[in-house]
């Protein structure tokens, strides 16, 4: 199999999967090598594919912040964290398109300085792209996230 393909298809199970290690035993490959060939597209790309297991990102952010979070729990699911922080569980750091129409009764306070995340939308073409796809390519606005305004 074409040496790229093997990358694609680990960062295609991997991504669906949500693991890495499960990835590693379908494609009957070592979690290392799994890891190192998604290491290789992302260094390739230069963009980051998959968030790793110890969310600096975040940590970071709270440290900026002067926080240090005792963290007993880590999840995904948005509104499972909203819960948990409305019944005064703990805290988290949302993105804010999920707090603008939340049910949730929590306290909602901005970042200084603001934390910003990028997004990459990768598609073979705009003109094969789905209605869904070319809906969303309407109302997209590039971010610099540097100056927190519209980009190119």
């Amino acid at each position: 199999m074409d040496r790229n393909l093997q990358k694609y298809m680990a960062f295609v199970k991997t991504a669906a999967y949500g693991s890495f290690t499960q990835a590693a035993r379908k494609l009957n490959y070592s979690q290392s090598g799994i890891s190192r060939m998604i290491g290789d597209l992302e260094s390739e790309w230069n963009v980051t594919l998959l968030e790793r297991g110890d969310n600096a990102e975040v940590a970071e952010v709270f440290r900026r912040q002067g926080l240090a979070p005792k963290v007993h729990v880590t999840l995904w699911d948005d509104y499972a964290i909203l819960s948990m922080v409305e019944s005064g569980l703990g805290v988290s750091i949302l993105p804010r398109l999920i707090l603008k129409r939340s049910p949730y009764q929590v306290a909602v306070r901005p970042l200084e300085p603001a934390a910003y995340r990028d997004i990459v939308l990768a598609l073979r073409s705009r003109a094969t792209a789905s209605l869904a796809v070319r809906r969303f390519l309407e109302y997209w606005t590039p971010w610099d996230s540097q100056t927190g305004k519209p980009g190119e």
